[in-house]
């Protein structure tokens, strides 16, 4: 079993002038910190080693007893074929009570991280709840694990316990990047002074997502459906057809407001990126904008489409798809760790308020739109983004020409 032992003296100077020595026992993702009696001065200390110097005995002496009883505590534990318990490990080191002037709970820290980034980098909520839920993993993994605590070592073991939840690697590898966002934080605050994490860059398998977008043919059919006897849904299939045919993300097209809206085009602030966009209207979307100026109140907060949660609407375009019949096969590849798994699903158990945006995009570049004017419209960075995109456009392509193959002359 790895172990190891680590001695450090603390920054802060006692008021006799010299440095408490810090020990720290980590093994199986589990770490005991002691803090020893003797202390020595700044120029009693070899860095090198990471050991009192020679000339200071009595702190020589207590690291060597101290280091001896854990190496015969693990050679017991060897023996025995079992692991060691923190509650073993203090008592044998005498359970000296820790210092708490330097620590830091990682828990306070990650939430001391999000109530200041999230008022500086201007956070939208749904970055401010992926970190709670970062949060509600870090506190069942280890509840009272300290900043200094997260080393290769533990960022491994917590790696370990997001895969015991069943996450797969996509979403696991998106967790580690926020884990280490906040970890330079933390170390720039002068939280930690152990950086070994930054060192740790796993390779975690992912598959690349499809891109699920509706066909035309797929469109008219929701166009179609009859949803006189359900207005709530009738509502669904307008905010989701508005997306299709201007490629609002469903957050702008959620805050929509009247004093956007011109003759021929309206203009929004996207959300996501704070980017100032001018899109034009096409007859569809002009037309359910027409539809809801009929219905407009004074009540409406001066917003164009009724509010709904994004989750809710998602729940409801699944029903939308199901009725429209759009069920052709998706195929969803991931991983976890380094095992594949796949699942084929019918497009509408997949269908969500993104899928208009991507579809609005796709119709686009079928269109032949160039994709230096559809990046004007979505706001997107540049014209790299429209790659997988053209992709799905250029296979079409070449499937609508493998059609002249069948005429009989």
């Amino acid at each position: 079993m790895k172990y190891s032992i680590k001695y450090t003296l603390l920054p802060a100077a006692r008021k006799d002038g010299t440095h408490t020595i810090r020990m720290r026992v980590s093994w199986n993702g589990k770490r005991v910190t002691h803090y020893l009696s003797e202390s020595v001065p700044v120029s009693g200390w070899d860095v090198e080693s990471g050991l009192p110097k020679k000339a200071h005995k009595d702190a020589v002496k207590e690291t060597g007893r101290l280091s001896s009883i854990i190496d015969d505590l693990f050679d017991r534990a060897h023996v025995d074929r079992r692991i060691p318990t923190e509650e073993e490990i203090r008592t044998a080191l005498g359970d000296v009570p820790e210092v708490e002037s330097d620590t830091h709970k990682a828990c306070v820290a990650l939430q001391e991280f999000v109530q200041e980034q999230s008022v500086t980098n201007n956070w939208s909520e749904g970055t401010r709840k992926r970190f709670g839920v970062l949060l509600s993993h870090l506190k069942a993994w280890n509840e009272d694990a300290n900043v200094e605590d997260m080393s290769e070592e533990t960022v491994k073991s917590f790696m370990n316990h997001l895969y015991s939840t069943g996450m797969v690697n996509s979403t696991v590898a998106k967790s580690l990047v926020q884990l280490r966002w906040w970890l330079r934080w933390c170390k720039r605050k002068g939280y930690t002074s152990n950086d070994s994490w930054d060192e740790y860059k796993p390779k975690i398998k992912e598959s690349e997502k499809d891109v699920v977008y509706l066909t035309e043919e797929e469109l008219g059919r929701v166009i179609a459906l009859d949803l006189s006897g359900d207005p709530n849904l009738d509502k669904v299939r307008d905010m989701f057809l508005f997306c299709c045919f201007t490629g609002l993300r469903y957050s702008d097209m959620s805050r929509l407001m009247w004093s956007d809206i011109h003759d021929d085009h309206f203009r929004v602030v996207t959300k996501k990126t704070n980017d100032p966009l001018k899109i034009e209207l096409n007859r569809m979307s002009k037309a359910i904008i027409d539809k809801y100026r009929q219905l407009r109140t004074d009540d409406r907060d001066g917003l164009v489409f009724p509010v709904m949660y994004n989750q809710k609407m998602n729940d409801k375009l699944k029903v939308l798809g199901e009725m429209a019949e759009v069920t052709d096969p998706v195929r969803r590849v991931y991983w976890i760790r380094s095992e594949r798994h796949e699942e084929v699903l019918p497009k509408y158990k997949v269908l969500s308020t993104h899928c208009g945006r991507r579809t609005f995009v796709v119709t686009a570049l079928r269109l032949e739109i160039s994709p230096e004017v559809i990046v004007r419209w979505t706001g997107h960075n540049d014209t790299k983004a429209m790659r997988p995109y053209m992709a799905i456009v250029d296979k079409l392509k070449q499937e609508s020409m493998s059609r002249f193959d069948k005429l009989d002359i």
